[in-house]
């Protein structure tokens, strides 16, 4: 047994003992953090007779794991993902995994092969959604809208989204700033069609979903100067209420670049701005279709594949990953924000408001309540214009 040290009145510490200190100090710290997560069973258990649900990015990750909820819920699912090969062997996992169910009233969903069933129900059928093309976007929607008209859209997830460096400085197939194209204009471009043309000539109850996240609270709109549109915000001086770094200043760009913040920019303002949206939508809807609600979500720090274009040390790694895997959620913990917001009775929720763990997110709608009290129509208006192709200048 290998000795660490002998320590006065104590005695001898060997690996085995700090292996043992460690690893019950780690499961008293992950009891503590997850304390109050939420844990979605609730809610209905048979969607066979809703509209179908949309889920953005279903192929891996928080929208996976809420696809596949869906799916055992007996939901109609569509796939809306990128790659359409991964969102068919997505669908083939979850159908797999849903345990045959020989309990339901009709005769011949009993005699059904199960495994078929549930994989009917899951619908990767319709062109890729590429949220980073405008057109890819429209596409989607127009056959969405061709298969699913008499039966309609229950519920749109928007949970698809992208992490990207920002000195990579991405752009979209259109043009614009990765995350904002991404995360927010794309989306917006898919719920004003589906919501346009399905969702407010229903009859039924539907919803929309987008998931936002905590660090929204970091995210900042100068809806005057425009910079997130095409180029993103950069971090350094602060001037009109926007970080930029000089020009001129290549010791400034190179300090401030050492001291990048952990999540880019970017992100953090295309996820505030998916939390203005939701509140600008709950505004009109409430008005002209109080059928359709809407809801934001924050699904905690999780353990998925988003931040797989970062570059992380592998020391930072070995240091970091054990307390990675003590304070993130898995995907599945993650997903139950999603799947709570997508199913719960809305009368026991707030249209427009953004929940975490089945509650309103208290530090993120503080920050939203502290900023210009017409963001949100400024951001839809700037956003209707892009779509309508006549966006600022380049």
């Amino acid at each position: 047994l290998l000795l660490v040290r002998t320590m006065p009145g104590i005695g001898t510490i060997t690996v085995s003992s700090l292996a043992a200190i460690f690893g019950v100090g780690g499961i008293y710290l992950r009891r503590r953090v997850s304390r109050n997560w939420l844990d979605y069973s609730s809610g209905p258990q048979d969607l066979s007779s809703k509209g179908v649900i949309v889920v953005t990015g279903a192929s891996t990750g928080l929208g996976y794991e809420a696809a596949k909820e869906f799916a055992k819920r007996r939901a109609t699912v569509v796939l809306a993902c990128r790659d359409v090969q991964k969102a068919e062997e997505a669908a083939d996992r979850i159908a797999k995994s849903i345990k045959p169910d020989r309990s339901g009233d009709d005769a011949t969903d009993r005699l059904a092969d199960p495994l078929i069933s549930a994989r009917e129900r899951l619908d990767c059928s319709l062109p890729p959604l590429d949220l980073a093309s405008l057109d890819s976007v429209e596409d989607f929607a127009e056959k969405l809208e061709a298969k699913y008209a008499e039966r309609g859209v229950y519920a749109l997830v928007c949970n698809a989204g992208v992490w990207m460096p920002m000195e990579e400085e991405k752009k979209t197939e259109d043009g614009y700033e990765i995350h904002f194209g991404v995360n927010h204009l794309g989306h917006l471009a898919l719920i004003r069609a589906v919501v346009d043309r399905m969702m407010t000539k229903s009859k039924e109850d539907c919803r929309v979903v987008l998931v936002s996240s905590g660090l929204a609270k970091n995210g900042k709109i100068d809806i005057d100067k425009q910079g997130f549109v095409y180029e993103g915000r950069k971090v350094g001086v602060v001037q009109n209420g926007e970080d930029s770094i000089p020009p001129d200043d290549d010791s400034q760009s190179k300090k401030k670049k050492s001291h990048a913040p952990f999540a880019p920019t970017g992100y953090c303002d295309s996820k505030l701005m998916n939390a203005l949206t939701n509140r600008h939508l709950a505004t009109t809807l409430g008005k002209t279709a109080p059928h359709v609600t809407t809801y934001a979500c924050c699904p905690g720090f999780c353990r998925t594949s988003l931040g797989r274009h970062v570059q992380f040390p592998f020391y930072k790694k070995l240091l970091l990953g054990p307390l990675m895997l003590m304070i993130q959620r898995t995907s599945v913990q993650g997903a139950q924000n999603i799947i709570h917001a997508t199913l719960e009775d809305k009368d026991e929720l707030e249209s427009g408001g953004m929940y975490r763990d089945g509650q309103i997110a208290k530090e993120e709608t503080k920050y939203m309540d502290s900023l210009d009290k017409d963001l949100p129509q400024k951001l839809w208006n700037l956003s209707e214009q892009l779509l309508r192709g006549r966006g600022p200048s380049k």
